[in-house]
């Protein structure tokens, strides 16, 4: 399948992360560890034991510093070592043990993270959307009128590509007018809507309304896996479920990427198309905007990496408070040149409903420094910078002229 030009070809790439969404009151990784402390009290397993070793993961964590990601490794990786005894005829020789309580102690751990699973279902479900359209409306609404004066040309496409589950995007498009593509649509003879993987190969730009195509590399709270056999074979289709359900309804199980280190399985749908639209925009690409992401995640470290190496020409711009840049470029493996970093908060800026705005200045001064523009941009790569004050930043980006 071919990804529409119309995707792949524009300038700017977004990718968010968990950051970008806590002025909406969502949790990062490392806050979901204290979020689990708050409710394991709530845990009510089916045995003792489930809940004592979830209690002792969050605990551990804690102390040590860890994420949930981390959390979920460990428990992940005992589970595995577990099966593996279970089945493993070889290691069963070499390393007696009874198989049964070997079973035991893998349901308790499973209990344990069945349990952590259901509280990230739950937690970003909840979505404020009037909040989500205030804090998105400098990118959906902003943009072109930022933007479009230094490319030569009107911005109606917008690849918006995010690590979170929650639908606060989806959800500030619908409240702001903006049309939203994200693979789920309507598919005739279905009385739910679907996600298609064709969506992003017959994609189009429309004149008269700007759009995102969202593509979700991690999975969202929205969209089931149910299974079906086809011609005999084990297959799959992608349902789009009722706001704010329960984990794995039955017969469907939510397709989404836990938080873990362990590898991925990007083999599956939606998840292979995902990462190989994302893999196609940063190709073309002349600046990359990360807001709220750490770039710790190894699949998205490769996509950067082989982008920066095979596109001479693209530029990265990481906003997080705490970034450094010579911590990501040695993580990222990329030269220090083709970063930069800006320690600011992404938040809603009440000066946006005026036209006005420090971020969009500050996006508009990189963009154009990755462009090459005439004379010498303000704004450059290899270093991090400080949160500028808002009239300095709309000042800088007055070189080339702001919005009316």
């Amino acid at each position: 399948m071919e990804i529409s030009e119309a995707i792949v070809h524009g300038p700017l790439v977004l990718l968010t992360g968990a950051g970008a969404s806590v002025p909406l009151g969502k949790l990062t990784t490392e806050g979901f560890v204290k979020h689990l402390f708050d409710v394991a009290g709530t845990y009510k397993a089916q045995d003792e034991r489930a809940s004592q070793i979830l209690r002792d993961a969050i605990g551990r964590a804690i102390g040590e510093g860890l994420d949930v990601e981390d959390v979920l490794a460990a428990l992940e990786k005992r589970t595995l070592s577990l099966q593996l005894l279970e089945e493993d005829a070889e290691l069963q020789r070499l390393l007696p043990c009874d198989r049964s309580r070997a079973a035991m102690l893998r349901e308790w751990i499973d209990e344990a993270r069945n349990f952590i699973y259901d509280q990230v279902i739950e937690h970003y479900s909840a979505i404020d959307a009037a909040g989500a359209a205030d804090l998105y409306k400098i990118l959906l609404v902003h943009l072109d009128p930022w933007l479009g004066p230094i490319l030569g040309r009107a911005v109606r496409t917008l690849p918006f590509f995010t690590l979170n589950y929650d639908r606060a995007v989806e959800v500030a498009c619908s409240t702001l007018g903006v049309r939203c593509v994200d693979g789920i649509t309507d598919v005739a003879g279905k009385t739910e809507r679907r996600w298609v993987r064709t969506v992003f190969g017959q994609y189009e730009e429309r004149e008269d309304v700007r759009s995102v195509v969202l593509v979700k590399l991690h999975g969202s709270v929205r969209l089931g896996r149910r299974p079906m056999a086809v011609h005999g074979l084990a297959d799959a289709e992608l349902v789009e479920l009722p706001e704010e359900i329960h984990r794995d309804p039955k017969p469907y199980t939510h397709a989404v990427i836990y938080p873990s280190r362990l590898p991925k399985d990007l083999t599956s749908e939606p998840f292979y198309t995902h990462y190989r639209v994302f893999n196609a925009c940063l190709q073309h690409a002349r600046l990359l905007l990360v807001i709220g992401c750490s770039m710790r995640d190894p699949d998205v470290q490769i996509a950067v990496r082989t982008a920066v190496e095979d596109n001479p020409q693209l530029r990265i711009l990481v906003v997080d408070p705490h970034a450094d840049h010579d911590e990501l470029a040695s993580r990222l493996h990329i030269p220090a040149e083709r970063i930069a970093v800006e320690r600011r908060h992404f938040d809603i800026e009440p000066s946006a409903e005026r036209g006005m705005s420090s971020f969009m200045g500050m996006v508009r001064g990189y963009l154009a420094a990755a462009l090459e523009i005439e004379p010498g941009f303000p704004f450059v790569f290899g270093r991090t910078n400080e949160a500028a004050a808002s009239p300095v930043a709309l000042a800088q980006a007055a070189v080339v002229g702001g919005p009316p």
